[in-house]
């Protein structure tokens, strides 16, 4: 490799909301001075069958936490029927080409973004594209809801979105892991795999590998417990501030495959082996006798492979884009409450020597609109 649908019950959507409730007034938000959780009264105002939206209020520091639903139903969640219908079709007619059985969905992502941007449209609309029949999305620590952007998919019922803004990896240390689990138990059910990724990464697929799609790909995997997938690291490519277009046109500047940070992993768990996360959102844990593999059959038991795999698929990881808005996520930190320095940026925009084309050679071919009029730069294929 290059250097919806709505036919389930409406009572399944109100499900992962109220599973978030009872996890936060369980024990999911310690309080920092050690004092114990009390439901605060909410009165008659519950999480609303067939809301897609979540909101945990935090009544201040050392105070009471509350659950409860956000008074805001975002707009259009309900979406039109024939919007709905014609999800339904798309995603149907992959899964039939692909042999998945009737009524299920082969393969979807769980993503807990963190303050994420208007990119999260083309990092979803390339993955639906690529045969990815729906996305649960955590919208978590940001003023301004995501929905505006993928309001489209939320209405065919392709993403299943909620909004999470005062949930932060201080009010909910483990953030991250703890939206994983919660997904986790919602979706297992409704789909074979489940691709553990955040809105900075894009699974590429190689040339060869393209033509049938992501799940044709997984089909060789189903008698393992997930495949984990490498990371390709790419850099901020020149760009000082934020350029004008999507990701995929933009960073082309990465890391060679087999640079050390690319042993990273990430997972697209077999539902029907997972038990679980674990102590960090690269790996999860299996049933006996079941483990992850890469694509070239490497067990895999932890957060790093042994080798990198890269002859297929990689998970393309914009872990800087632009300088400036690198500095900005120094600020924010990550859904596990890390935050990485200048060093990160000066290393791996120093690491990425290479010209990388496959991501953006692959958004040309699902048709999207972003890439529609982007040529490839002089010298690549």
């Amino acid at each position: 490799m290059e250097s919806g649908v709505d036919g389930r019950p409406q009572r399944s959507r109100c499900r992962i909301a109220a599973l978030l409730l009872l996890a936060v007034v369980a024990c999911w938000l310690p309080i920092s001075r050690g004092e114990g959780l009390e439901k605060s009264a909410t009165g008659d105002q519950g999480l609303e069958a067939g809301s897609r939206v979540a909101q945990v209020h935090s009544l201040g520091d050392g105070q009471t936490l509350d659950a409860s639903s956000d008074a805001r139903q975002l707009p259009g969640n309900a979406g039109s029927a024939a919007e709905k219908a014609n999800a339904s079709a798309h995603v149907k007619e992959a899964e039939q080409a692909q042999g998945t059985p009737a009524g299920q969905e082969y393969v979807a992502i769980c993503a807990a973004t963190k303050d994420a941007g208007p990119d999260v449209r083309e990092w979803a609309d390339y993955h639906l594209r690529l045969g990815v029949a729906r996305i649960y999305l955590f919208d978590t620590d940001n003023p301004e809801p995501v929905e505006p952007d993928i309001a489209d998919f939320i209405n065919q019922g392709r993403v299943e979105y909620y909004y999470l803004p005062r949930v932060t990896p201080i009010t909910v240390p483990l953030m991250q892991i703890k939206l994983y689990d919660l997904c986790l138990r919602h979706a297992s059910p409704l789909h074979a795999f489940i691709a553990f990724i955040d809105v900075d990464e894009f699974l590429v697929m190689a040339s060869a590998e393209r033509a049938r799609g992501l799940p044709g790909l997984l089909k060789e995997f189903e008698q393992h417990g997930a495949l984990a997938v490498n990371w390709r690291l790419l850099g901020p490519g020149g760009h000082a501030i934020q350029p004008g277009g999507g990701v995929l046109q933009n960073f082309l500047a990465c890391t060679p495959v087999q640079y050390p940070e690319n042993r990273h992993i990430k997972s697209i768990v077999n539902t029907k082996f997972v038990r679980g996360t674990s102590s960090d959102p690269h790996h999860f844990e299996y049933a006996a006798g079941a483990s992850a593999v890469t694509l070239a059959g490497e067990q895999v038991t932890e957060a790093m492979s042994a080798t990198v795999s890269g002859d297929r698929m990689m998970l393309y990881h914009y872990a800087t884009k632009s300088m400036s808005q690198y500095s900005g996520k120094m600020v924010k930190g990550s859904g596990m409450g890390n935050r990485k320095g200048a060093e990160f940026l000066t290393r791996i925009d120093g690491a990425s020597t290479e010209i990388c084309t496959d991501a953006l050679t692959s958004c040309k071919e699902l048709g999207m609109e972003a890439c529609a009029n982007v040529t490839l730069p002089v010298g690549t294929a």
